[in-house]
Parts: structure tokens; C-alpha cells; sequence
């Protein structure tokens, strides 16, 4: 069946599916966030301040690093506005890190540039890969094609492709999306992360709810995301977008105390690796033997391969 975007205009318009949908995900959320109930944003951290980028930052390539200003602050709000020509550009939460979360925002679209953008989470960036990139997995917004906001979309560096949704026939029946000029004017936006299950949420509607093991593969360990890092709204490459983010707001579902269960991880060096003159690893500026076992809690290891390269091990 067909999957259609429903425009609505008016705060009374709602639909008997979608009031029904809405219904189902207030008990849905009860189960799985513990207990929160629609926009209620008690017990949640607000990590933009409404005044200005603090604890945010612009990751980009440096050909692009004269176009930082594209990001800014207005009206209470994060403005991004772009022209076409450029490559992926982040910008990110780097204050903190999470792992099993609750995060929620408001979002606005404009149809004069309808570029795509997305919200990355648990993401990391990378320096060396391809001159700078945001590994990690991200819930799609798609102005052009509002049927695919809410699909989740893996950028790590070997695993890239789409996790869930990405095509019309995965877009429930219902949904609904709203432009600038639309009443309300904003979307609602909610990420879920528990583990390796995943569950995104636009204005009121479910539109993904599944189990990602993915996310927790070898390429995710060695790049450290997956399961833990930042959060980063994305601008796609060659794409003109304009598009505004307000009431940015997370909530850890991570248990704070307690024993530590993250596993040992085994480093081993590769050949090419190996033959290199000097240290093969160093962890905080210390020599590391061929083969080494890092306990958790360490921090950065530099693998000096083809460039440095950092991977991040918690």
C-alpha cells in the first residue's frame, strides 16, 4: 500500500489514524523511556540554550571552513541556511556524550531550500577519512521527500547504507510533515536508543522501531560509535538547505552507577602496521608493546598508519 504525507493546516485537523497512532506511541514510550509522556520534558537535559552555539561546534572539510557562518543563532533558535556547493558539514553536540538516550527537538522546514539534513547520534569525527567525517548512524530528515524523515541512515565509514526505511512503501500511512507556512509551523522529532534498538518518533507518529545489531559490529567497536557519542545535525553535500532547530532537549537512559560491564578490547597489529619504525601505538603519549590490552576507561590510542588516526576506546 502506498504510503501518503498528510499536510495538515490547523490545530483541529488531526485524523482518526494518526490520533490513534498518537495514542499507541504515549504507551509505547511509557514501556520503553520510562515514563514520559508526549512533549513533557521533565527529567530532560536542554543541551542548546537558545542563545547562542555554546558546547556546539562546526565539523566540515577546510575547503568549506569559510562557510561556518551558515550555522548560527536566531530568534532563539539554531538557523542553518546553506548555498549548494559544498561537502557534508556538521554541527555538533560536543559538550557530551551518550549512549542509551531520549532525545527530542522541534524542527522547521522551508520548501524555497529543501535540502537533506539528519541527525546523527552516537557519532564520532573522523579527521583522516576522506578529509573529515562524521561516523555514525542517523535519523533521516528529507524535506524533498517528507515520507523518509524518520528512516535511519548508518554513515560510518564501510557500513554506510540505510538501517531502516529509506523508501516510500516503509513510511506509515498518516504521516505527517510540516512546512514554515503550515500551522503548526514545527515538527516534533524524537530519537530513542536503548541498546541496539532504535525508535524514531515525528510529531506524534512512530515511524521506526527496530533492532539494529549493526550498530555494535567490529567497524562500530574500532570507530567507537554505534553505541556511544554525539549528537550532530547534518547538512548533505551539493544541497541547498535551510532548516531551524529549537527546543533541543535529551535525557539519559543509562544506568549511572553500578559496575562496569564494557568488555576488555584486544588490540592486535596488522603487518603493515607492525613494520613501522618506532611505537606502533601510543595511549596518552605512552609506548604501547605489539600487543596490548586496554582496560576500559582508556582513552586515545594514535595508530600512525597512512596519517594519524585516532580511534577511541571508553
Amino acid at each position: 500500500m502506498e504510503s501518503h504525507v498528510v499536510r495538515k493546516r490547523g490545530r483541529f485537523s488531526l485524523s482518526v489514524f494518526s490520533c490513534a497512532c498518537r495514542a499507541n506511541f504515549l504507551v509505547a514510550v511509557l514501556l520503553f523511556a520510562g515514563g514520559s509522556h508526549g512533549w513533557d520534558t521533565e527529567g530532560f537535559t536542554r543541551i542548546f540554550n537558545g542563545e547562542n552555539l555554546s558546547g556546539w561546534n562546526v565539523n566540515c572539510v577546510d575547503k568549506d571552513r569559510d562557510k561556518v557562518h551558515w550555522f548560527s543563532v536566531t530568534d532563539s533558535m539554531i538557523e542553518i541556511k546553506t548555498e549548494k556547493e559544498h561537502r557534508y558539514m556538521w554541527l555538533t553536540y560536543t559538550a557530551e556524550e551518550f549512549t542509551d538516550f531520549h532525545f527530542k527537538c522541534r524542527f522547521q522546514a522551508y520548501e524555497d531550500l529543501r535540502g537533506n539534513s539528519g541527525i546523527q547520534f552516537r557519532s564520532r569525527y573522523d579527521t583522516i577519512t576522506s578529509g573529515g567525517w562524521m561516523n555514525g548512524p542517523q535519523a533521516d530528515i528529507h524535506p524533498r521527500g517528507p515520507w523518509r524523515t524518520g528512516s535511519l541512515y548508518d554513515e560510518t565509514e564501510n557500513d554506510r547504507g540505510w538501517l531502516a526505511g529509506g523508501d516510500r512503501s516503509s513510511s506509515p500511512e498518516g504521516l505527517e510533515f510540516f512546512y514554515s507556512t503550515d500551522t503548526p509551523a514545527w515538527n516534533e522529532y524524537e530519537i530513542i536508543a536503548s541498546g541496539t534498538r532504535v525508535k524514531t518518533v515525528l510529531n506524534g507518529m512512530v515511524i521506526q522501531d527496530v533492532d539494529l545489531p549493526s550498530l555494535n559490529n567490529q567497524n562500530h567497536q574500532e570507530k567507537n560509535v554505534g553505541m556511544r557519542g554525539h549528537f550532530s545535525l547534518q547538512v548533505h553535500s551539493g544541497s541547498a538547505v535551510h532548516i531551524s532547530f529549537k527546543d533541543v532537549f535529551v535525557r539519559s537512559l543509562s544506568t549511572a552507577t553500578g559496575p562496569d560491564t564494557r568488555q576488555e578490547t584486544s588490540l592486535t597489529l596488522d603487518t603493515k602496521c607492525a613494520s613501522m619504525p618506532g611505537p606502533a601505538f601510543s595511549v596518552l603519549g605512552k609506548r604501547l608493546p605489539e600487543k596490548s590490552i586496554l582496560l576500559p576507561g582508556a582513552l586515545e590510542i594514535h595508530r600512525p598508519t597512512r596519517g594519524l588516526k585516532t580511534i577511541v576506546v571508553r
